[in-house]
């Protein structure tokens, strides 16, 4: 047999990870004094984040616009020619 060239890891399920702690609590896998446990023992780390602002482009409705009135001058230049 051949050697592998990765290692495959099983991933380890975490019982408190957000997207399935409900599940988990739901199912009886979790005790939801296990959760309020964990979740009290969690750290702030406000003091260690970054506030940032995010900036997105123009709207769907205006760049649509936007391309609009430039095949409209195209339509004008051409019939125009």
């Amino acid at each position: 047999m051949s050697k592998l060239a990765y290692e495959i890891k099983k991933l380890e399920c975490l019982p408190f990870d957000r997207r399935v702690v409900e599940r988990n609590l739901t199912s009886g896998a979790v005790t939801r004094k296990a959760y309020d446990k964990h979740v009290k023992g969690l750290k702030d780390l406000v003091d260690a984040s970054e506030e940032f602002q995010v900036t997105f482009g123009p709207e769907e409705d205006e760049a649509q616009t936007e391309d609009s009135a430039e095949d409209e001058a195209a339509e004008d230049e051409a019939a125009s020619a």
